[in-house]
């Protein structure tokens, strides 16, 4: 290898008692490019997202971040190294505002002592506010009185607050209407070269417009990975997922 990944698994393997979750899972996203992870429900797939978060720790395997082995990390070092997530449900913290909830996210990068008390700093509120604007929600407005689709773009708001050298999506269209998983293809699609990301979605419509390389979870396994059109004209894809999609 020549270059070196923003993100790279090396052998993840995951069990509950006799359960193996996840199963030798090797893979690798580049800069520059949005990676997409599919695969059928029950896959392993947030498990093993957990896995590269630091949420969960692999019984065996790497994960690395440009290069360093942050394998043993703790989340929360792992999201001051760059590493950010989305979840599928929201994460937002309903009782504050907009840019409350970016600056949370702000001071968490910088590994403040408080994540809660600095809310006001202005070069805090400024940057918050530079990041709501790209996102149309540069009103400041108590994230309770939002809508699900707008909730949506404030995590990914945050997500993308802190400059991540890798970002994790983990389904960001769930429950988005037509128009706004519309809008939301678009605006990562414009960020593509800015932060690599892996990507997991059920949309696959969305997947195939959006991913540069994609990776099929099934049984815990990754059972190919590719460009696009090598993923659609996979024999043993069609098979175990995607049918004639």
């Amino acid at each position: 290898m020549t270059h070196t990944a923003a993100l790279q698994l090396k052998g993840l393997d995951k069990r509950y008692g006799a359960l193996h979750v996840t199963q030798d899972v090797s893979l690798e996203v580049r800069t520059g490019e949005i990676h997409a992870l599919i695969g059928p429900n029950g896959a392993g797939k947030t498990t093993l997202m957990a896995q590269i978060a630091g949420q969960l720790k692999p019984d065996a395997g790497q994960v690395l971040i440009q290069g360093q082995d942050v394998t043993h990390w703790s989340a929360q070092r792992r999201a001051r190294a760059g590493l950010a997530r989305t979840f599928q449900t929201g994460s937002v913290f309903r009782s504050l505002t907009t840019h409350e909830n970016v600056a949370i996210a702000l001071n968490a990068k910088a590994g403040r002592a408080s994540l809660w008390r600095p809310f006001r700093r202005p070069e805090t509120l400024k940057q918050a506010d530079e990041t709501l604007q790209r996102f149309g929600l540069h009103e400041e407005q108590s994230a309770a009185s939002l809508g699900y689709g707008t909730l949506r773009q404030l995590e990914l708001a945050m997500g993308l607050a802190t400059t991540p050298s890798i970002l994790l999506l983990d389904e960001p269209l769930a429950g988005l209407s037509h128009t706004e998983s519309a809008q939301a293809v678009y605006l990562l699609a414009g960020l593509r070269h800015s932060f690599p990301m892996l990507l997991i979605e059920h949309d696959m419509q969305a997947v195939f417009a959006l991913a540069d390389r994609i990776s099929v979870l099934v049984g815990g396994k990754i059972i190919a990975s590719g460009t696009p059109d090598e993923i659609r004209a996979s024999h043993e894809v069609k098979q175990a997922y995607l049918g004639d999609a």
